[in-house]
């Protein structure tokens, strides 16, 4: 509806889209619901953006804490590790999907059993 009553072109909806709206799956859905084409600028644009985070808070830690050394959670090695072997291996496909599948219900388990302790504490409990 804005970019309709601001008159942007659909390249300027891509843009202004992917600038302005946090979320990636929301950016993918009000582009593709403005016009077709705006998908296409939108979505490169946004991942782009997000991309550039990560070096440049690490930039940025990286001089605010001369004295310190940085440190990195382990987890972005592990899914740097599993982006790569996940890409260059590509006739593991049907076991990646297995262990797709078995860390979203690992994540679901946790999710659920962090739950009770969130609510009991800050629900007047």
């Amino acid at each position: 509806m804005v970019g309709h009553w601001a008159g942007l072109t659909p390249e300027d909806f891509g843009y202004w889209a992917a600038i302005a709206i946090h979320d990636m799956s929301s950016v993918a859905g009000a582009a593709a619901r403005y016009a077709p084409e705006t998908l296409a600028i939108a979505v490169p644009v946004k991942l782009a953006r997000a991309l550039w985070i990560l070096p440049l808070v690490a930039i940025a830690a990286m001089v605010v804490r001369r004295e310190t050394r940085v440190k990195i959670p382990w987890f972005v090695g592990w899914f740097l590790v599993a982006s790569a072997v996940a890409t260059f291996l590509p006739a593991g496909e049907p076991a990646w999907g297995m262990l797709t599948a078995i860390a979203r219900r690992g994540l679901t388990v946790t999710l659920f059993l962090i739950e009770p302790g969130f609510r009991g504490r800050h629900c007047g409990r």
